[in-house]
Parts: C-alpha cells; structure tokens; sequence
C-alpha cells in the first residue's frame, strides 16, 4: 500500500475553522517485527520504491522524522510520477518545522499529479503559511473549492477566494 493515506487528512492553515487540522489522521505506530519486515523488504530490494515509502510511513509514525524523510526522499526518486513519496517528504520536513523544505516537497507532489487533491490542499495551505502565495494561489484554490477532500476544505477555500476578491 503506498501510503498517501498519511496525507489525505491534511487540512487548513493559519486561516482555517478550528474544525480543520492541518495532522493526517493518527496512524498507529509499527510493531518492532512489522518495522523489520518493512526494512527487510527494502534491503532485499532496495529499488523498490514503494516498500521504501511504506518505510518511511513507520518510521514517521515512531517520530524518526530524518529516516522517514530519508526513505520518502529516495522512494520520491524512484517513483518519479508519483505524488506519495512527495508529499509524505512534505509532512515530515513539516513536523521537523522545515516548512521551506516541506513547500517544495508539496510544490514537487503537486507537479508530479495536478490531480491530486492532497497534494493541491497541502500546497497552498504551506504557501499561506509562509506568505509566499504565488502566482496560482487563486487556481489553486479554486481547484479545492471545487474538488476538496471535505466540505471543509471546500469551505475553508471558498472563504479565501471571497476574502481575495475584496
């Protein structure tokens, strides 16, 4: 299972309804026999990239943000038109308070699938976040006015495009 599942609870920014977190849902951590197989998996072929991610996933989980986003970033390499890797790099160099590095993971996830609506999400909730709104901020969020994840997504991006307009 390639573990975009981390990232499709993203939610909000600094101006989203309290209801919004911007955390995917809470993922259990791995048991030691689970991280094992997952690291046996990867050294017994380390070109697969989607073992590699769903290593990264665990050890995100057990708050090993440098190996996780060390997975994540070698698994991005080998999944180049995948947006997984990507933005679970992007959630990791987040919660490291990295959120430069995590704006181009999400730039790159986003590039790699302008359909995918956690990467669009995760986007520009980071370039709100750090003021850099771009170019496309209105088109991006008219995408997630359109197609968010949830209806507060959906809300929270139609909120900021009446706000934009004035």
């Amino acid at each position: 299972m390639l573990a975009c599942s981390l990232c499709l609870a993203f939610a909000g920014c600094a101006q989203r309804p309290a209801s919004l977190s911007p955390e995917p849902a809470p993922v259990a951590p791995p048991s030691e026999t689970d991280l094992a197989s997952l690291r046996a998996r990867v050294s017994a072929d380390p070109y697969d990239g989607v073992s590699r991610n769903n290593l990264g996933v665990a050890l995100l989980s057990t708050g090993d943000l440098g190996e996780a986003a060390s997975q994540f970033d070698q698994a991005s390499k080998l999944l180049p038109g995948r947006p997984d890797p990507r933005l679970n790099l992007g959630l990791a160099f987040e919660r490291a308070g990295r959120l430069n590095d995590a704006l181009a993971a999400y730039q790159s996830a986003h590039d790699a699938d302008l359909d995918c609506m956690p990467a669009t999400q995760a986007l520009a909730r980071t370039r709100l976040l750090l003021n850099q709104p771009g170019e496309d901020l209105d088109s991006l969020l008219k995408d997630i006015a359109m197609r968010g994840q949830t209806s507060a997504w959906r809300e929270w991006a139609q909120s900021l495009l009446r706000q934009r307009a004035k």
